[in-house]
């Protein structure tokens, strides 16, 4: 076969087991020196999460080169084994800026950030891809004055450094808002909605609802991401009117991506915020819309009811209606409203025969029934199915231990 079949041949591959067929093919035919093929297969390896198999489709290249060594540092550090991507970075004959950013990114990523900054001052040259991978291992962990130091040593920054910096910022609840968002904005005149997206949403995810609004509030632009981050930040701090406001301002009005995704988000916002009527409002309207709800609506929708009967004519609706298959998540949810509302007998029959094997929040949704309504032989049973699933969860011991 020619070399362009075989690739084609390769990227083909659904998984490791298929792939190994035509490995298998290739070792057998004129192309078994080939190191491109050799790293096509070490690459589709990687990307199926076939950790053994693409170490030995490494072991077995004649003469890999410096693409097939960060093939394999990348998949090691992909599958968090950083011992075993270290001890091939040091075995490499050569290295190339790839490699050297690879080892920092992984250590950074894993939390590791001393490794990470022992590498990195290893570096015999060093490039903005380095600097920004330690920068977010330690705005990771909240090191503020991490990120301050190696901030102040950066050459050149750009919109990621300053990223990581206003995360730092965020994540560890630093009172300075204010003054970091200034030395952005004033640093950063080009700042994208991308980047100002993420700084809102870090804000949002922290708690901090006045940072992320003060941001939020100055874009030059906002897209449907940043509005959705927004409904969804209002939404959980207990501020329904805002999320309301922003949800239809002419942001989403004029956009036609106001689409079923965007109506999830607000929907699920009001529902996990516990704002079940909101959300049931909110459901109508994109009903009345002319949208069609998904299985994420129906998520939200049934977690928002408030008793059984609502959540049994939603989940009929759901099916007969909107042709909407069932999943667990529906389910679970169910189950969660009949627990809640004392309808326990119920939720233990519809735990025990729904189509679905029950996970850990079906069990720790009849568990919190059971605690609320003081039910300690339900509770104890339940608890131990709980444990069964997750056994270094101590969720149910907790729970069973207030009763």
């Amino acid at each position: 076969m020619r070399l362009d079949e075989l690739t084609d041949l390769i990227k083909g591959c659904g998984d490791a087991i298929e792939l190994q067929r035509v490995h298998a093919a290739i070792l057998r035919s004129e192309h078994a020196r080939n190191v491109f093929l050799g790293n096509m297969v070490l690459l589709m390896y990687t990307r199926l999460g076939s950790l053994e198999q693409a170490r030995q489709a490494f072991e077995l290249l004649l003469h890999p080169n410096v693409f097939s060594w960060n093939l394999l540092l990348q998949a090691f550090i992909e599958h968090g084994e950083m011992d075993r991507s270290k001890h091939t970075f040091d075995t490499m004959p050569a290295r190339n800026m790839v490699s050297w950013n690879c080892v920092v990114a992984g250590y950074a990523h894993a939390g590791d950030v001393e490794a990470a900054k022992a590498v990195f001052d290893t570096m015999p040259e060093r490039d903005v891809v380095a600097w920004n991978s330690l920068l977010q291992g330690f705005a990771a962990r909240c090191d503020v004055e991490g990120v301050r130091r190696t901030f102040e040593a950066l050459p050149e920054a750009d919109v990621v450094s300053w990223t990581s910096v206003i995360a730092a910022y965020a994540l560890s609840g630093h009172p300075d808002v204010r003054a970091a968002l200034a030395l952005f904005y004033t640093a950063m005149p080009l700042h994208d909605v991308v980047s100002s997206t993420t700084i809102v949403a870090l804000y949002a995810a922290s708690g901090q609802l006045e940072a992320a609004k003060l941001v939020f509030d100055t874009m030059a632009q906002r897209n449907i991401v940043s509005c959705n981050t927004m409904v969804a930040a209002y939404a959980a701090g207990g501020h329904v009117s805002d999320a309301e406001r922003i949800f239809h301002t002419r942001v989403f009005a004029r956009m036609l991506e106001r689409d079923t995704v965007s109506w999830n988000t607000v929907i699920a916002a009001f529902a996990d915020s516990g704002h079940g009527q909101d959300a049931m409002l909110m459901f109508l309207r994109m009903l009345v819309d002319g949208l069609v709800p998904n299985q994420i609506t129906y998520t939200s929708v049934l977690a928002a009811c408030c008793s059984w009967d609502e959540s049994r004519s939603h989940f009929s609706s759901m099916v007969g209606d909107h042709g909407v298959g069932a999943v667990r998540a529906h389910y679970s949810c169910v189950i969660g409203v009949l627990a809640s509302t004392g309808e326990l007998g119920k939720a233990w029959e519809l735990i025990e025969f729904m189509p679905f094997v029950p996970d850990a929040a079906a069990w720790g949704a009849l568990l919190s029934g059971h605690r609320v309504h003081h039910e300690r032989t339900g509770a104890a049973a339940a608890a131990n199915r709980f444990a069964d699933l997750e056994a270094s969860d101590s969720a149910p011991y907790v729970l069973l231990a207030s009763l």
